[in-house]
């Protein structure tokens, strides 16, 4: 993800936390952030990077399958 424009002016650090469903086409749906700090900052980053992922699909018996309540954590830090 970008990192946004006022985090990095104001020096800001911090984490979200997302919650998705990966479809049996390894795309991301329904994706959520789910707990951030701070709060707001990340979250238009973290859904749009989080919704251009693709995945491996589950496979069950051969064929593919939805994997739902899926979690990715985004962490933004700033290089010194």
């Amino acid at each position: 993800p970008q990192y946004p424009q006022i985090a990095l002016q104001k020096n800001i650090e911090g984490w979200a936390l997302t919650e998705f469903t990966i479809t049996s086409a390894g795309t991301v749906e329904d994706a959520i952030i789910v707990e951030a700090e701070p709060e707001r900052i990340f979250d238009r980053e973290t859904l749009r990077a989080i919704q251009r992922w693709k995945y491996q699909p589950k496979m069950v018996d051969g064929k593919p399958v939805p994997q739902y309540n899926m979690r990715e954590i985004f962490r933004f830090e700033i290089k010194q």
